[in-house]
Order: C-alpha cells, then sequence, then structure tokens
C-alpha cells in the first residue's frame, strides 16, 4: 500500500505542477499577444511668429500685372515710378498658426490700389499663405483684425461706374487657413448709401 501511496502522491504532484506552468501568466512564444494602447501621435503646435521687420522685406506687389517682387526699405518702395508701402495691418492667429497680414498700398497703379498680404510662422520662418484680395477686388482698407482664428477685413470698393476717388461699397470679408490655403468663409458688398 505504501507504495501505491507513493505513486499516487508522485502523479499528483506532478499534475500539479504542469497545472501550474499552464496557467502561469508568463505568455509562452505561441501565446497571442494583448493589445495595447499606445499614446496617439500629437502633431507640435505651430511654431511662433518670430520677430521680423516687417517694413524691411521683399514682397511680392499684386498691384501690377505682373506681381513683381519688390524690396521695401522702412516700409517703402518705388516699383517703375510709383510709391508703394508695406505696413502690418493686423497680427493674431489665422486657425492655430500666428499670423500677419501686411498691407500693401501701391499710388498710381494700374491694378488694385492695395493688397493684403498673409504670413503665418513655420519652423522655417514667416511663410506666405496669400493674398487676402483677389486682383479683381478693388478695395480700400479700413481695418483688418483676426476674430475667433479667421482673417475678417472691412473696406470701401467700386462699381464700375464710381470714379477711383469716390469708393460706393461697404465691402467686409473673412478668410480661414484651410489645408495650407487661405479660403473666403464670408464676404458681403453693400451700397454705402443704404
Amino acid at each position: 500500500m505504501t507504495v501505491r501511496r507513493s505513486v499516487a502522491l508522485a502523479l499528483a504532484l506532478v499534475a500539479f505542477l504542469l497545472l501550474g506552468a499552464c496557467s502561469s501568466s508568463t505568455p509562452t512564444a505561441s501565446s497571442t499577444p494583448t493589445a495595447t494602447t499606445s499614446p496617439t501621435a500629437t502633431t507640435s503646435a505651430p511654431a511662433p511668429m518670430p520677430a521680423v521687420a516687417w517694413g524691411e522685406r521683399t514682397y511680392p506687389v499684386p498691384c501690377f500685372t505682373n506681381v513683381p517682387e519688390v524690396q521695401f526699405n522702412n516700409g517703402k518702395a518705388k516699383y517703375r515710378g510709383f510709391d508703394v508701402t508695406a505696413d502690418v495691418a493686423a497680427t493674431g492667429q489665422l486657425a492655430a498658426y500666428e499670423s500677419v497680414a501686411v498691407h500693401i498700398v501701391c499710388s498710381g497703379a494700374s491694378g488694385s490700389p492695395s493688397s493684403i498680404l498673409v504670413y503665418i510662422g513655420t519652423t522655417a520662418g514667416p511663410t506666405y499663405v496669400g493674398p487676402a484680395l483677389t486682383p479683381d477686388e478693388v478695395i480700400d482698407l479700413d481695418q483688418a483684425s483676426y476674430v475667433d482664428g479667421q482673417l475678417f477685413i472691412e473696406g470701401f470698393g467700386f462699381t464700375r461706374r464710381a470714379p477711383m476717388c469716390c469708393p460706393d461699397l461697404s465691402v467686409t470679408k473673412t478668410l480661414d487657413l484651410v489645408d495650407g490655403a487661405l479660403v473666403v468663409t464670408a464676404h458681403t458688398s453693400k451700397p454705402l448709401n443704404s
């Protein structure tokens, strides 16, 4: 009987060890790993706009048909005998980017007398994203501002019958930055006399 008991005890001990090994929490080579959640990749915040001498830069000047690149000194330049000025019209947030709107005014140009060039801060420095006014928009700027992550422009426009001395329209325009391009989100033009 003692031999039987010893054999039974040995078998019970082997079974206990085998069961313990199978229920171990250490994964084996054939076990399937459990899914783990990793933190989502976050894009870093856009770079801040560096300190820039905005009056000492080269700008595209949309007042002229060939859109020349003109060097400004102290916010002033001459192009083909015309006086051109560049002033910061507004600073703020455009989408998630720090942004600057530069107002370009041309005296006696054949096209629009002014334009607004929009820049955003990137790791490469100020990046030009485009003009806020099309070449067809002849607008004397009253004000520009950044509101709720968009660029808001107010000014005075001209119908075809209005002389260049006397704007006859009140114009507002709102732009956003979508996929790196300026997109008009609102635009109104109404007679000044209404």
